[in-house]
Parts: C-alpha cells; structure tokens; sequence
C-alpha cells in the first residue's frame, strides 16, 4: 500500500489492478481514472523459490497478493502452485 503513501504527496500517475485502485482511493483521498484505451487482460505471475515453498511466512504473503490482485471468480479456486522442475 506504500503506493497510496506516494501518490498523496508527490504529483505523478500510476496504472494499477483496478481492484488494488479502489481500493487505494478513499484512505489517500486520490481520484481514479479510467485508461483512455482498453488494454487486453496480462496474466499475473507469482514466482517464489523451492525453499520457502512450504513456508508458513511466505504462502501467507503469496495468498495476501492473490486476494488482492485476483478476479473473485479465478481467486475462489484453488491455486495450482509449479515448482520449476515439476
């Protein structure tokens, strides 16, 4: 959430997920705006290493991240994780 921080006293822009946008708006008093183009939907990638994958620290930032940035209907499935190698 540093973004907000920035954003409320400094004067530049920023593209964000529009859900992390809304919810960025009312706690730094910022306005929102649409992109004057519509953009094509960019996947998301979330690569963490082998060591900490079953770590407890790590998988709870790794699903803050998801419920942040995901679409409710993809967050509302399990998360398929891919170690590399597998």
């Amino acid at each position: 959430m540093s973004v907000g921080y920035i954003l409320q006293s400094t004067d530049p822009i920023v593209t964000l997920p529009e859900r992390l946008a809304l919810q960025l708006t009312a706690p730094f008093s910022l306005s929102l705006r649409a992109l004057p183009s519509k953009w094509p939907a960019a996947p998301i990638h979330l690569p963490w290493h082998a060591p900490v994958h079953q770590d407890e620290g790590n998988r709870w930032l790794r699903e803050r991240v998801i419920d942040l940035l995901a679409d409710p209907a993809i967050r509302s499935r399990r998360t398929k994780t891919v170690q590399k190698g597998s």
